[in-house]
């Protein structure tokens, strides 16, 4: 672990924070928040969040950068998002119980601000549309981050059954109208290395793909197949 976030003295006064998204609130909100905001040195190097935790605080960088880095199974890393002085680090805190997916680590050295996420989420409580409605906007980011690692790091067939559950996970139906030529376009791939991963998924009683028609036999295989 890094050394540890180094607490400043409050500097407030009626200017900016510097932060572009705290700094976008009408002055009467931004005002009503300044007090719960504490300045920090954000070091290199230092984690805010390992994968599968979930921090206690909310982090609006100024001048630091913290990347979002996704771990494989075999200790290798890569980038899936930056945060800087336009957003917020610990989001997800207040709008799923959801662990994080990634690890959050400051990747360029600088300030911030540090925020309580319980009272954030005190203040979303109240109003249960506006909570309902961020939580789906949480699940999209979810999505959307783990559709990026998958094209990275999984191979088609995980890809395919992968994107088979989801299909299955929205749907009353075990029949999907999905074609070979579809899927590639989905996923981004080729048309026969669709064709050869949809055919190992047959082999293996999966699926079964007769004349356009894709009808999932066993979830159970699709879901193992997702961690060849």
């Amino acid at each position: 672990m890094t050394a540890l976030i180094k607490k400043e003295t409050p500097h407030f006064d009626t200017s900016l924070t510097g932060n572009n998204l705290l700094d976008s609130l009408p002055p009467d909100e931004l005002g009503f928040w300044k007090p719960f905001l504490k300045p920090v040195s954000l070091p290199i190097g230092h984690v805010i969040c390992e994968s599968g935790g979930r921090p206690k605080n909310m982090f609006f960088p100024t001048t630091a950068i913290v990347s979002f880095m996704y771990m494989n199974e075999d200790g290798k890393s890569s980038e899936v998002l930056t945060v800087g002085q336009e957003g917020v680090v610990g989001v997800s805190l207040f709008l799923s119980n959801r662990s994080m997916i990634n690890q959050a680590v400051v990747e360029t050295a600088g300030q911030g601000y540090m925020l309580d996420a319980g009272l954030i989420k005190l203040a979303f409580e109240r109003n249960a549309m506006l909570k309902m409605l961020l939580k789906y906007s949480q699940e999209m980011i979810t999505q959307l981050i783990q559709n990026s690692i998958s094209q990275r790091h999984l191979s088609v067939q995980q890809q395919l059954s992968r994107r088979l559950l989801l299909g299955l996970d929205r749907t009353n139906s075990t029949q999907l109208a999905l074609t070979h030529e579809k899927l590639a376009n989905i996923l981004g791939v080729r048309r026969e290395s669709i064709t050869q991963a949809a055919m190992k998924l047959q082999q293996c009683g999966a699926i079964s793909y007769i004349r356009g028609h894709l009808t999932v036999l066993d979830r159970r295989i699709l879901e193992k197949s997702c961690h060849i």
